[in-house]
């Protein structure tokens, strides 16, 4: 038998892509998956007088597309990424947009000393997690829960392991997904354009 050990996109690689032009995980703002993602962010601002509707945090933000969305609909909105020059562009794209998202340069398995603050209502893992080596999956579980606001929406999206190539993220399964962040209830789950209900 051979074992390869999963690759872990690193900061270096997603700073190479950017440069590059190389920006995959965008596209999913423009796929059919979008719509769904939409519905989701709906169901959260449900039952919360707004906007405002209070703060909402991006991991791994990138240049911002969906911080920028939140921000559009009227969440306080704080994105956070490893990639200087996506943050750069993010603010370009925030600023002709109208809107104000703070972005931060920052680890999302250390949330607290990155200067994200806390209190927040919905919380965006939009393949960001998924990257990581999965020894770091439950630090950044743990750095979530702690910023968190009581009654949080917390929404991820993820590969399936072994969908993609390299350098694509390696992914998570469900059950990474459910380990990584072991004080959230699951209460809705989409798989590959399906949905199921949990």
């Amino acid at each position: 038998m051979i074992f390869q050990k999963p690759f872990a996109v690193g900061t270096f690689v997603y700073q190479a892509l950017y440069f590059a032009g190389l920006a995959p995980w965008e596209r999913m703002k423009t796929s059919p998956m979008a719509e769904q993602i939409a519905d989701i962010i709906d169901i959260a601002q449900e039952g919360i007088d707004g906007p405002p509707y209070g703060r909402a945090l991006d991991l791994g933000c990138g240049r911002g597309l969906w911080s920028i969305e939140l921000a559009q609909r009227g969440w306080d909105t704080v994105g956070i990424d490893v990639v200087q020059s996506a943050l750069e562009a993010a603010r370009d794209n925030a600023n002709e947009a109208g809107v104000e998202p703070t972005f931060l340069l920052g680890d999302m398995t250390d949330l607290q000393d990155s200067g994200v603050g806390s209190g927040f209502g919905l919380i965006l893992d939009f393949g960001g997690v998924h990257g990581l080596d999965p020894s770091q999956f439950s630090e950044v579980g743990k750095e979530v829960t702690s910023v968190a606001d009581s009654g949080a929406h917390l929404i991820v999206v993820a590969a399936q392991v072994g969908t993609q190539a390299w350098p694509q993220p390696r992914g998570m399964s469900m059950e990474e997904i459910e380990s990584t962040y072991p004080d959230w209830d699951m209460i809705r789950s989409i798989q590959q354009g399906t949905e199921e209900a949990k």
